[in-house]
């Protein structure tokens, strides 16, 4: 019977024949159907706030999503660069070995020649020592940039020396 377990109140004269207000038995089941209500309206009520939460996460994890994404992006970006640079860093280099190269190759044709031209045969007497010319990669020792004008002196460097001088 279905009209029992619609909701009304108890000047409700409905769901009889003889139009006899309701039993006890209707009494307890409509109790008990507003119960099942509230219980259900509690239970959607729960719902809805939990696809709130669910629906907020959502939209947190696709901007977080979209931020990954773009950081990705730009890493790819960056690694991009950098294997560019590395690319023009090692050509820089190649073109460098090649020139240093040259110019190691460059000085020992030049210090042939010195030494062809420094020990090459005298007319006057062939029979002479071979001399040979002194290394270029010999260390030269420098004068100290002191030697000339002595560095400043402290306050009580001047101070010192001039107690000194007056005893």
């Amino acid at each position: 019977m279905i009209s029992s377990w619609l909701p009304c109140d108890d000047t409700c004269m409905r769901g009889t024949l003889d139009s006899k207000p309701h039993s006890q038995r209707d009494k307890s089941k409509r109790a008990k159907y507003k119960a099942d209500c509230s219980k259900a309206q509690t239970t959607v009520r729960h719902l809805h706030a939990a696809l709130a939460a669910v629906s907020v996460e959502r939209d947190q994890l696709r901007d977080d999503l979209a931020e990954l994404e773009a950081n990705y992006d730009r890493s790819r970006s960056l690694l991009s660069d950098r294997d560019d640079q590395l690319g023009l860093l090692q050509a820089t280099i190649s073109g460098l070995e090649l020139e240093r190269d040259q110019a190691l190759r460059d000085r020992d044709v030049f210090r042939t020649s010195i030494a062809t031209l420094v020990t090459g045969p005298s007319l006057s007497s062939p029979s002479r020592p071979v001399e040979t010319a002194p290394s270029t990669s010999a260390r030269v020792k420098r004068p100290s940039p002191y030697a000339l004008n002595p560095p400043p002196r402290t306050k009580r460097a001047s101070i010192e020396a001039t107690s000194q001088s007056v005893v």
